[in-house]
């Protein structure tokens, strides 16, 4: 009986410690929307203003030498300028071989390998080689956009829509999201509002905390 309270105080003792643990580590959302600013205020975001990615079906592969999250995504989806829509956009993996790029894009669909066309302004023959520079230059825009150490994923959601205005939203969790504003005159009347209204940190930054649900 003695060792059974002993191991049930052990068991306690445990889960109090995660508990306090996890009580420390709470997020600052204000602290973690400054310290993303400061982490990428000097990045170039040139390629990602008519992206969004991340924001669809997304899966989060654990980095245990990071300890955080990846996100995994097949497919991203680029504005297109002249429907005024996203056109779904297959991708291959960072590592991807050759053959793996092109077996992912053999899988494109025809209308979309148009768009490629003419977002690129190549002839079809040429698209593969364009279709390739482009993701990977496309890697290297995301890649270099850095979170703190102590956050639960390396990766953040990345949106930008021209039509709306000349911008990229970071989309930190469901709380959470930074802005980039390059240019305040491309604005919407609505976003033009929106950016009055939320908290700035300069002419080209800002961030959104969501107020917490409250239930009934």
């Amino acid at each position: 009986m003695g060792i059974k309270k002993l191991k049930m105080l052990s068991l306690w003792a445990i889960l109090f410690v995660s508990a306090v643990n996890c009580s420390q580590k709470e997020m600052d959302p204000k602290e973690l929307c400054e310290e993303f600013y400061q982490l990428n205020k000097d990045r170039s975001f040139d390629g990602l203003f008519d992206v969004s990615i991340g924001s669809g079906r997304v899966l989060s592969v654990y980095d245990k030498s990071a300890n955080q999250y990846d996100l995994a995504f097949k497919a991203i989806s680029v504005f297109d300028t002249i429907q005024k829509n996203y056109v779904n956009l297959l991708v291959f993996k960072r590592e991807a071989s050759l053959s793996e790029k092109d077996s992912v894009f053999e899988k494109i669909e025809p209308g979309v390998r148009d768009f490629l066309a003419r977002k690129f302004r190549v002839q079809s023959e040429d698209l593969f080689d364009s279709y390739v520079k482009y993701v990977d230059n496309l890697y290297m825009k995301y890649d270099v956009i850095k979170t703190p150490e102590w956050f639960n994923y390396k990766d953040v959601v990345v949106e930008g829509n021209p039509s709306l205005g000349k911008f990229i939203t970071f989309t930190l969790n469901e709380k959470v999201k930074v802005y980039y504003l390059a240019d305040q005159s491309s604005l919407s009347q609505y976003w033009s509002k929106h950016f009055k209204e939320i908290s700035k940190i300069n002419e080209e930054w800002y961030y959104e905390i969501m107020p917490d649900k409250i239930s009934k």
